[in-house]
């Protein structure tokens, strides 16, 4: 595989910066590792070992998704989401919430979730995986007190991995379901950000009637989150390839990406990381977040270029 031409995307990005990068691609016979393996705050990526650890629950009957849990004003946490302005109230199953922490990376709704299933026991998910990178310590925005257990980490070959299970199967003792679950799950959060959720939607019927009783100054900042188009990145760039499942997380200092595309035939599955200090990526409208989302772009359709597709 030609593998000069990625090198040389990474180079130009770092040349005017100082910043970690990791990616992994991997397409059916070959894998593009640039730092792969280094541990980076995992963010908004470890959602995606809360999801699995979550289907594993659900399947071996430990929960159950028809369970209705109430949002209260002391379980919103801000960050990604729209739950946090409802100032709590509504109730979901586990199932909406689920769908919430996927599409919408919602933070408040992946806590409730991450509080039925308790940390040791998504660890203890993330162990089965072999994902040796990967550690959950706290909550999604989590409070001083909390913090003090540490941070989320994970690296680009764990996250490579785990979508690689989701296409071939998880290993025992998880629930052999557990890979059709989350790539269902996956793939139906790729097309959250569409008006017809804003307008048809039970679960976003219900978070607007919330907000509107207790929140109703907020109401105009719920829509524009609720309506957002979510700003691709790997995948921007890819025109027909189909795209099975996608997860994004940012943060002041972090901007990931990662994808699970059908490319002839086969999964290409790509996962990328930037940490940078003093950066301002979690600015729609700075110039870290416009090169940084540049930079997955161009990757992402030189991946699919040089990745052969049969």
């Amino acid at each position: 595989m030609e593998q000069s031409a990625i090198d040389q995307l990474i180079q130009n990005y770092l040349q005017d910066r100082t910043a970690n990068v990791a990616i992994n691609i991997a397409g059916r016979d070959d894998t593009f590792r640039y730092e792969s393996e280094r541990k980076l705050p995992a963010a908004s990526f470890i959602k995606l070992f809360i999801l699995g650890a979550a289907a594993d629950a659900l399947l071996q009957n430990r929960l159950q998704a028809s369970t209705r849990l109430a949002i209260g004003s002391k379980d919103i946490v801000q960050g990604s989401g729209i739950l946090k302005y409802t100032n709590g109230g509504p109730s979901f199953t586990i199932s909406e919430l689920l769908w919430l922490m996927a599409g919408w990376s919602d933070n408040t709704a992946t806590n409730k979730i991450l509080g039925l299933l308790t940390v040791d026991a998504v660890q203890r998910f993330i162990d089965a995986t072999s994902a040796k990178s990967t550690a959950i310590r706290v909550p999604m925005m989590p409070s001083p007190a909390e913090s003090a257990a540490g941070i989320n980490e994970t690296s680009a070959d764990d996250v490579a991995l785990f979508y690689r299970l989701v296409s071939t199967g998880f290993p025992s003792p998880v629930h052999p379901g557990v890979a059709g679950f989350c790539a269902k799950i996956l793939a139906e959060a790729t097309h959250t950000f569409r008006l017809t959720d804003l307008l048809f939607s039970p679960v976003q019927r219900k978070i607007a009637l919330g907000v509107l009783s207790r929140n109703g100054s907020g109401f105009r900042y719920y829509l524009r989150a609720a309506r957002y188009e979510s700003k691709k990145r790997l995948s921007l760039l890819l025109g027909d390839e189909k795209v099975l499942a996608e997860k994004s997380a940012s943060g002041n200092t972090v901007f990931y990406d990662s994808c699970m595309i059908e490319h002839g035939g086969h999964p290409l599955i790509m996962a990328t990381m930037i940490q940078q200090e003093g950066a301002r990526f979690s600015d729609s409208t700075s110039e870290d977040h416009a090169r940084a989302r540049q930079f997955f772009s161009n990757i992402g359709l030189l991946a699919t270029q040089i990745f052969p597709r049969q």
